[in-house]
């Protein structure tokens, strides 16, 4: 299954909305449950304006805590339903 989401990180004078895709196999008695969350787009917002990201996230900010929380808000979208 693949679905599609939108998360944010909100700070008292920023905000960075992040696009990704969410991907879950349910997996059956051999294979395992499997996700994957791939962003797709960043973009941060301060107080006046939004600029897009992308590509200096790619570079230099990938980290965990950000693939972490666009899994969490993943799995909440995806329990929802």
């Amino acid at each position: 299954m693949k679905m599609k989401g939108r998360t944010e990180i909100a700070d008292t004078n920023y905000t960075l909305y992040i696009d990704y895709d969410y991907y879950y196999e349910s997996g059956d008695y051999h294979q395992p449950p499997s996700e994957k969350v791939e962003i797709e787009k960043v973009e941060l917002f301060d107080m006046e304006n939004g600029v897009d990201i992308t590509e200096f996230y790619f570079d230099y900010v990938n980290t965990n805590y950000i693939e972490e929380k666009c899994l969490e808000d993943a799995r909440d979208k995806y329990n929802e339903n």
